[in-house]
């Protein structure tokens, strides 16, 4: 053998690691337990149509109410990321797995969960729940509207950006009028834009949150079901009298 050998053998192993190394270029990381935040905004204009529609809004599961009216933070529990030789660092997509953002009108009541941020398609995905039903969808478009500011150290990710022009896609249009019920005034909330969703992420730690997805059987049953309780309770009450008395 000899040193042509050994330098096409040497060439040949560098270019496998370069392959090897360019195809293995996303990272997955359980955020969890880090201090990594999406806080959505909704915009006055959708605050005022909302309540023009009588809808309303909470919190459920992982997620919390912010510290301004019509906010709410969705804990980040994981996040992936392109990191691509020759290329900046640049974020594939998170996940706000056990978060629930309930809306409420009247006696009816539904929850959009788990959310999913896609940066290929731009949209934000997530469960729609109702009436004891799920169905996993595109929920809500967005742009970006401030340049991000991304850091890979290690394992550890920082990154700070605002989604902005959130609209609801089409297909969450349809089940929030079918679930709610058509009117002129729940047709300007949901062709409103929604506001901006703020995604934070530092190297500071938290108390690992949940990551099993919220479901439906978490969800408080909705002022109709608890009247239909009562008076199936009543009946057997009444039921139970008239034969004690036969």
């Amino acid at each position: 053998m000899d040193r042509k050998f050994f330098k096409a053998t040497a060439l040949t192993l560098g270019a496998l690691v370069m392959v090897g190394s360019a195809s293995a270029a996303t990272v997955t990381l359980n955020t969890a337990g880090q201090k990594a935040t999406a806080t959505l905004v909704l915009s006055a204009d959708a605050q005022t149509k909302a309540a023009s529609a009588g809808l309303s809004f909470g919190a459920a599961g992982n997620a919390y109410t912010g510290s301004t009216a019509g906010s709410f933070v969705l804990p980040i529990t994981k996040s992936v990321v392109d990191v691509s030789l020759f290329k900046p660092i640049t974020p594939i997509s998170g996940e706000a797995i056990g978060s629930a953002l309930l809306v409420n009108k009247g006696t009816k009541a539904l929850a959009l969960a788990n959310f999913k941020i896609d940066y290929a398609t731009d949209k934000i995905s997530g469960d729609f729940i109702y009436n004891g039903q799920t169905s996993n969808m595109a929920l809500f478009s967005f742009t970006e509207q401030t340049p991000r500011t991304i850091k890979l150290s290690g394992l550890s990710l920082t990154m700070n950006q605002t989604l902005g022009n959130l609209k609801l896609t089409s297909g969450a249009t349809t089940s929030l009028t079918s679930a709610l019920g058509a009117s002129g005034a729940l047709g300007a909330f949901t062709a409103a834009n929604m506001g901006s969703v703020t995604i934070d992420v530092s190297t500071l730690t938290r108390k690992a949150v949940s990551t099993k997805p919220y479901t439906a059987s978490m969800m408080v049953p909705e002022a109709s079901t608890y009247a239909m309780m009562a008076l199936g309770l009543a009946g057997i009450g009444f039921v139970a009298r008239r034969k004690a008395r036969a």
